[in-house]
């Protein structure tokens, strides 16, 4: 875990964070265009969360700065956005197959996190192995699709297209569920290391 902490791929971690009040900034602000450079800024960000951990592993250059900011920045960015979108009144619309955006799909969502977050600490804390797994990265990359169609959504180019509100109800409803189903495999390795390290 050696490198300087002064690489490009901690610089695109930084340039992640970065764009996080700009993003939730655009959020505050009613109107397409506005939707369209939150959704700009949104896989920007994505971008950079593919390119930093691929070339720090490919050029050698992972350092603890990286590990330990890399899913920070991933945190705050999706976790900021779901924050800053439950105020949109378009997101708490009844929508066809269930409610919109509501308070508790955004405690879920916090609690998985920070729940994971605790335990990788303390694992690592005490010199267990507690990489990320398939279901955490599938739980992002779900996470990252729906606010995507939510930005979408919020631009208004859905709303002429029969089928969008019932795409985002059921959008929000699995990632959710994705969310809260992949914590479950983390709590399991959790506590088979705990048992096994004693």
């Amino acid at each position: 875990m050696k490198g300087k902490v002064l690489n490009l791929p901690n610089a695109l971690t930084g340039l992640r964070l970065a764009l996080c009040p700009v993003l939730f900034w655009t959020l505050t602000k009613p109107g397409a265009a506005w939707a369209d450079l939150g959704l700009f800024l949104l896989l920007l960000g994505g971008l950079t969360d593919l390119l930093d951990g691929w070339l720090a592993r490919r050029w050698k250059e992972e350092t603890v700065f990286g590990r330990l900011v890399d899913p920070l920045a991933d945190k705050v960015m999706i976790c900021g956005t779901f924050l800053f979108l439950l105020v949109r009144k378009e997101m708490a619309l009844p929508l066809p197959d269930g409610p919109g955006l509501g308070p508790w799909m955004i405690v879920a969502i916090l609690a998985r996190e920070f729940l994971v977050s605790g335990m990788r600490s303390f694992a690592e804390s005490s010199g267990w192995s507690f990489p990320a797994t398939w279901p955490g990265k599938s739980k992002m990359a779900t996470q990252f699709a729906c606010l995507c169609v939510a930005l979408l959504f919020l631009s208004g180019r859905f709303h002429a297209v029969a089928w969008a509100p019932w795409t985002m109800a059921w959008m929000l409803w699995i990632t959710v569920a994705v969310t809260v189903g992949s914590c479950g495999t983390y709590v399991a390795r959790f506590v088979s290391l705990a048992r096994r390290e004693g």
